[in-house]
């Protein structure tokens, strides 16, 4: 019985001993989370494509609608890590000259070529609100090749957003935005040129000249800037254009133009005014009665051609009222050379002959010169006008 007790005593003793509570069973779990860490640490040190997928991924799960500051600062984040070369490999001896193709600073900003669709679909769909309750739509076309717009792409997207919000908010129910995009020749090289189709139901005959003013004459104040003057002001500073025309009534045509290479985006030399040239057809009424109003039309938009090719269009701008027989330039040019130019366009169309058919027609033209829009600090001198038989 006694040794019976013993290896009784001596089975509870090596049992299993109960746990206690508040005390762990094992000390080798503490060396795991530094383990941990050192599997951690690698995936902190981003590739640039790793960030731009991350990137890329935030601005997909952004909170609709996105401003266009959030917008600008997606765009300005994509570009700098775009234009930030790779750690793990050399710089090579052509890199200098790579970098100094793709960067060039103005100012605070820095203009890098991007893709213009891509920039004009994010504007977009940060207006889809807007459109909603318009009840409007859009339609985006573009070309095959539509080069890379050479500008700070955060600029840009503003303006293009100030574009289409007073487009949308203009335009009538139902109604449809078309757009479309392509490459262009400029003077000063390749450029890229969005046209913007809509119908404007606040745009009557009345009011065309005064919505003209407003697009190209700088305001007093800085609180009476309408949404396309400001527009216009920030793609001016990226060495493009924006004009409109109005090819058929409530049914204007928005013209932007981008340069798509550093030498069309180089400033241009000099102070830059805004001057108009009306040229009228005195005996248009005539002209009417005997050819009638659809050979006239023809035979402003035969002119308006013209004289597209004598100035830079479609930097500067070109439009014709056809029921008026008259035909507007708008362009820009230093102090002392706008005459020069008018001269040159009367001059030309003095010597041109015009044809409805095979028959030519006699035309007497008038001319009106005045300033648009002088720099701040200087003062209009007022409008020259002539006529030429």
């Amino acid at each position: 019985m006694a040794k019976l007790k013993k290896t009784r005593k001596r089975r509870k003793r090596t049992g299993t001993r109960p746990k206690r509570k508040g005390i762990k069973r094992s000390a080798t779990k503490r060396a795991r989370p530094k383990a941990a860490r050192a599997m951690v640490l690698p995936s902190t040190k981003l590739t640039k494509g790793a960030g731009i997928a991350t990137l890329e991924f935030l601005e997909k799960s952004w909170p609709e609608p996105a401003t266009p500051k959030v917008v600008a600062a997606f765009e300005e984040l994509k570009s700098t890590l775009k234009g930030k070369p790779a750690e793990a490999k050399p710089m090579s001896r052509t890199r200098p000259a790579v970098e100094e193709e793709t960067t060039w600073p103005v100012g605070k900003a820095t203009r890098r070529p991007f893709d213009t669709l891509d920039v004009v679909r994010q504007v977009l769909s940060s207006h889809d609100l807007l459109f909603l309750s318009r009840q409007v739509t859009y339609h985006i076309s573009a070309s095959t090749e539509v080069p890379k717009v050479w500008a700070d792409a955060g600029q840009v997207s503003v303006a293009l957003s100030r574009m289409v919000e007073h487009i949308a908010k203009r335009a009538a129910p139902g109604s449809q935005i078309a757009m479309e995009l392509k490459g262009v020749t400029l003077q000063s090289g390749p450029g890229v040129e969005l046209i913007c189709t809509s119908t404007d139901r606040l745009l009557d005959k009345a009011s065309e000249q005064q919505f003209l003013t407003t697009l190209f004459q700088e305001p007093e104040t800085t609180e009476e800037v309408e949404p396309l003057a400001e527009a216009r002001r920030i793609i001016l500073r990226q060495q493009g254009q924006l004009w409109a025309d109005i090819p058929k009534p409530q049914s204007p045509n928005y013209h932007v133009i981008l340069p798509a290479s550093a030498e069309a985006a180089r400033p241009h030399p000099g102070e830059q005014w805004t001057y108009k040239y009306d040229i009228s057809i005195n005996n248009y009424s005539l002209v009417r009665k005997r050819f009638g109003i659809r050979k006239s039309l023809s035979l402003v938009e035969q002119i308006e051609r013209y004289v597209r090719s004598l100035v830079r269009y479609p930097m500067d701008m070109v439009m014709a009222i056809g029921d008026k027989g008259v035909i507007t330039t708008i362009y820009e040019t230093q102090h002392g050379a706008a005459e020069s130019v008018a001269s040159r366009i009367s001059q030309r169309l003095g010597k041109e002959s015009f044809r409805i058919g095979k028959r030519p027609v006699d035309l007497s033209f008038s001319y009106h010169l005045s300033l648009l829009n002088p720099p701040p600090a200087s003062q209009p001198k007022g409008s020259t006008s002539r006529q030429s038989g």
